[in-house]
């Protein structure tokens, strides 16, 4: 499996034509996050695997896929100034990166999204809003690796020491996480 994120616009490369038709509608923001996302995939699609020029696909969840190589599962997300990828010939994979910074009311959003395992553990922990957003971000790459998306109930979904998960090295200020799931 390989994983590569950026936080520097200068390490993704030049923006394929596809990428930049199919998210013209966006705003400029959100455009330019999904497209340095993309950009990162391909480079890391080309480093890794040998995979110059490929199609990415979506699914109906919205979900990146490359339909000419169904044996290669892959990954992005990006949120304000990072993006990741993930590329995986092992099994399903799904990655997350978020800011270590509360958007919402901390209370309201652990209890709609936090097992009650996972909230006791921010609690108690020295830093609660970086440990939230280890625990978000490793909920979110989870839900990738299944294929669900947001479409989860994450109450349910508890990822304190689960296997197949790990935290990342991203830049500071940030979490992200990586889960990798047996093939199908």
């Amino acid at each position: 499996m390989t994983v590569a994120w950026a936080h520097d616009p200068g390490e993704l490369g030049a923006v394929a034509p596809e990428d930049l038709a199919a998210f013209a509608r966006r705003s400029p923001a959100a455009r330019f996050a999904s497209l340095a996302a993309r950009c990162c995939l391909r480079r890391l699609l080309a480093d890794a695997l040998g995979l110059g020029s490929v199609r990415i696909g979506r699914t109906a969840m919205g979900a990146p896929f490359l339909p000419e190589h169904p044996e290669v599962w892959v990954s992005l997300a990006h949120a304000p100034g990072c993006v990741a990828a993930a590329v995986s010939t092992a099994g399903p994979v799904g990655i997350d990166v978020e800011p270590n910074a509360p958007r919402f009311d901390p209370a309201e959003l652990h209890a709609r999204v936090l097992h009650p395992d996972e909230r006791s553990e921010v609690t108690r922990h020295a830093d609660p809003v970086r440990r939230f957003f280890e625990l978000w971000t490793a909920k979110e790459a989870v839900a990738k690796a299944l294929g669900l998306g947001l479409a989860i109930d994450f109450r349910r979904l508890r990822v304190l020491d689960a296997e197949g998960v790990r935290a990342l090295p991203v830049p500071a200020g940030f979490a992200g996480a990586l889960a990798l799931r047996s093939p199908p």
